[in-house]
């Protein structure tokens, strides 16, 4: 059976989440990242990773985002990628919240026998949002959030070289809790393109880097 199956995708955030990241109560955050799949007999693909980053004058944070794992399933197609992001989070009155961030990422992988492994692509990623946090019970909240973000990146070193860009509207809810003295939050924001593709600058079935990634735990203390 050549039936794609996930056994599990765990604490996916990168590489800008549609949230505030860091609180006023807070100066670090930290976002985990693994996930492996299986495609029947043809083998397993993975990826492990984590976004970190700490506040570095009292509305700008600064952080890097680090993965690697297999870009496809069995033997070969191993890549990492990593690069700086910049944010600033401010307060609008009213409980509004706006946030803007820009990653900027290099990827290195084998894509084929042919080219090895080498830098294969770099990209940027940019986005704002706005959100507003309502107290549910506890210390639970949820925080609808709106928002728009663009993407750019260029292949490199590869028989099939090219462009791409992508600009779409962000859309969904944030949910926020408290955990162990850190504060916790897990976005359900959907990316809904709206001009040009990013898919030409995409590599296998674990290549995350692709647009904003709007799922996933945050950490923040």
């Amino acid at each position: 059976m050549r039936t794609a199956l996930a056994l599990a995708l765990l604490l996916l955030s990168f590489p800008a989440l549609a949230q505030p990241v860091l609180l006023d109560s807070s100066g670090t955050y930290v976002s985990p990242l693994a996930g492996v799949a299986v495609l029947g007999s043809q083998g397993t693909a993975f990826v492990v990773g984590v976004d970190a980053g700490r506040r570095i004058t009292p509305a700008v944070d600064l952080g890097m985002h680090l993965s690697a794992g297999d870009l496809t399933y069995g033997a070969g197609g191993a890549f990492l990628t990593l690069g700086p992001s910049l944010g600033t989070t401010h307060q609008l009155g009213g409980g509004v919240e706006f946030d803007a961030r820009v990653l900027g990422t290099a990827t290195f992988a084998d894509v084929s026998v042919a080219d090895g492994f080498g830098l294969r692509r770099i990209r940027g990623t940019g986005q704002a949002t706005l959100s507003r946090s309502f107290p549910i019970v506890g210390s639970l909240s949820l925080a609808p959030t709106v928002g728009a973000y663009a993407s750019a990146c260029q292949t490199l070193g590869i028989t099939t070289t090219g462009r791409c860009a992508e600009a779409g509207a962000l859309a969904g809810v944030d949910l926020r809790f408290r955990l162990f003295g850190a504060d916790v939050s897990l976005p359900l924001v959907l990316s809904i393109p709206l001009a040009g593709d990013d898919r030409a600058g995409e590599f296998g079935v674990f290549d995350v880097s692709r647009a904003p990634v709007t799922g996933g735990l945050r950490f923040r203390f």
